[in-house]
């Protein structure tokens, strides 16, 4: 590469950088928090929420700060701290409860890339019982990967079966947990613990008023 292009390219490298990384901080925060996969369409899409996300920022700039210039470096701080603050914001939205129950109601899907997201619940505790060709693993959901059949799931206070062999960690001095690999894994059944319900709760259930309201949504 001549001194020229490496010239005209270090020229160009603001304008690269506002609608290229800003995107780019966005998707892959999201892909990390959320564990999704966007494949090869991440410079499409880096590009496209960075031209976004400048096009915003340029008009609330028409009502907010009319009369103060902002140079580039202070042009692409603020691009890089909206990015975060709005991909942090969609993460919040995407894992919400409500979404999930909006999008399986519309079409009966996971907005997901596999099932385990929707129906581990860590609030209130999930129990796995794994069950394999040469033995059984029951205990309490610690941690788990997502990488389709070669997933890990960790497991405490566990009990094995194998045979005619039975032997429980669930108190022990030591705290002790155990690592399956999904595709060991012939079925797994998933038991959930009960949420206690908040002081709130109860006395609106307790009311006249709320009584019916929470008896249709139960």
């Amino acid at each position: 590469m001549s001194t020229i292009n490496i010239k005209l390219l270090l020229e160009q490298l603001p304008i690269i950088f506002e609608y290229f990384v800003p995107g780019y901080i966005f998707i892959t925060i999201f892909l990390y928090f959320t564990s999704r996969k966007l494949g090869t369409n991440i410079i499409l899409g880096s590009v496209a929420i960075s031209y976004l996300l400048k096009a915003i920022c340029t008009w609330f700039h028409t009502f907010v700060f009319v009369k103060i210039g902002f140079g580039w470096s202070k042009r692409a701080l603020i691009l890089i701290i909206i990015a975060i603050i709005l991909s942090l914001f969609c993460i919040i939205i995407s894992e919400s409860k409500i979404l999930m129950k909006i999008v399986l109601k519309i079409n009966n899907k996971s907005i997901h890339d596999d099932i385990w997201s929707d129906i581990v619940e860590y609030k209130r505790g999930t129990t796995l019982r794994i069950i394999c060709d040469d033995c059984t693993y029951t205990g309490k959901l610690f941690m788990y990967e997502e990488k389709g059949n070669d997933s890990w799931f960790c497991l405490e206070d566990y009990v094995v079966e194998e045979k005619d062999r039975k032997y429980s960690l669930v108190k022990t001095e030591t705290p002790c947990r155990i690592a399956i690999r999904l595709a060991d894994a012939k079925r797994i059944e998933l038991f959930y613990g009960i949420i206690e319900k908040s002081k709130v709760r109860i006395w609106l259930e307790n009311n006249k008023y709320f009584k019916r309201f929470f008896k249709k949504s139960n």
